[in-house]
């Protein structure tokens, strides 16, 4: 197995990845939002280049595994969030503007006391590393009370934005999708504080969830996603939509798996490709089961399947049966054609016929028939 890498920020653990299994290629989500080109793969496994890696923690953003985690856990967005819980539930706040320490906070430190200030009702938070603000935390924000969330980005966080442009993007189809509302998030790149004031002021005032102030703490970044989830699932009664599944954009981290009947054929390349447990095999009754809720849309199971009988439907399921499996496909077990002992799925067994059925060698009658006994009678005359 390939061994752990990690830099002085992040650490990938290589079996959570969905990134490649058994020379298949599936998530690229870590490459593709590092504004510095500090991760790569090599040998279809990935590595981090610690003199490239500056920290922004963007790649565990977007990790849907959990792969990627930080090297010091206590260096995330949880403290200030946690914090800013009751300022929002008790202020009323309109917009939640989320900025960088450093030359962030001074940007909005001079829009408050040189630019004409910030709309009234609205709260800051700084966070050491933008790229770390992911979707959980933009969803529990909306929770607590915000209206609105606007990341700001200055000179000093350029690069951040891909990472973030696409969460934000996941984020808003949730919400949108449960009625609450698009066009709650956004991302404002600017340096002039004059500028920046006016187009914080510009933002449409959006009232907050109903849902503020909601009880009970949800922990961050849990594994299978459980605060994600049990938030979309407290913000669900306050929305107007009696929806079953959000569909979300391509390339989200949620969703479910199908699978051609006719064409599988049970072999479980699917399932021993799956990184996260979403795809189950069994060991009685040949059949395929699904967890929704487990599924990070990593593509590995399609690249796989050797009769291109899996594809992908983005979105969050809602109904709790998503955290259950469900059935995609199950076969009758064939008995041997001599003992009667199992043999294999029907449907396994019928596809190998098929490709012989063309072959000169397998012309004759009963040419095919060893196909079906068992191991033991296929060395019997």
């Amino acid at each position: 197995m390939t061994a752990p890498t990690a830099t002085q920020h992040v650490a990938h653990a290589p079996s959570r990845c969905g990134h490649s299994r058994f020379g298949q290629t599936g998530c690229t989500r870590c490459m593709d939002v590092c504004p510095e080109g500090a991760i790569s793969s090599i040998a279809q496994s990935i590595a981090l280049n610690p003199s490239a890696c500056r920290g922004c923690e963007s790649c565990v953003a977007a990790c849907p595994s959990g792969a990627m985690r930080l090297v010091e856990p206590d260096d995330d967005p949880s403290p200030a969030l946690l914090a800013l819980r009751g300022r929002l539930a008790s202020g009323g706040a309109t917009v939640l503007v989320v900025h960088g320490a450093g030359y962030g906070e001074d940007l909005l430190n001079a829009v408050e006391t040189e630019a004409g200030g910030l709309p009234d009702g609205t709260v800051r938070v700084a966070l050491p590393r933008l790229g770390a603000f992911d979707i959980e935390a933009l969803l529990l924000a909306l929770a607590w009370g915000a209206g609105a969330v606007r990341v700001v980005f200055g000179r000093g966080d350029r690069g951040l934005t891909a990472g973030l442009e696409r969460t934000l993007e996941v984020a808003d189809a949730v919400v949108a999708g449960l009625g609450l509302g698009g066009g709650r998030f956004g991302i404002i790149e600017e340096d002039d504080p004059w500028v920046l004031g006016e187009r914080l002021r510009a933002v449409t005032i959006v009232p907050a969830p109903p849902s503020a102030g909601m009880d009970g703490d949800v922990p961050f970044r849990a594994w299978p996603r459980a605060a994600l989830f049990q938030t979309v699932d407290r913000l669900r009664r306050h929305g107007t939509e009696a929806t079953e599944a959000v569909a979300l954009p391509p390339g989200a981290p949620f969703g479910a798996v199908e699978v051609d009947a006719a064409r599988c054929t049970l072999c479980y390349g699917c399932a021993r490709a799956c990184p996260t447990g979403a795809l189950l095999t069994s060991s009685g009754t040949p059949r395929l089961g699904f967890v929704e809720r487990l599924c990070i849309q990593c593509g590995l199971c399609r690249a796989t399947c050797p009769e291109r009988a899996v594809s992908f439907v983005p979105r969050l399921a809602l109904d709790a049966s998503a955290a259950e499996p469900r059935v995609l496909k199950e076969d009758e077990v064939l008995a041997c054609l001599r003992c009667g002992a199992p043999v294999g799925p029907r449907s396994m067994v019928e596809k190998m016929e098929s490709m012989l059925a063309g072959h000169p060698n397998f012309s004759a009658p009963g040419a095919t028939d060893a196909l079906r006994r068992c191991e033991r009678c296929r060395g019997e005359p």
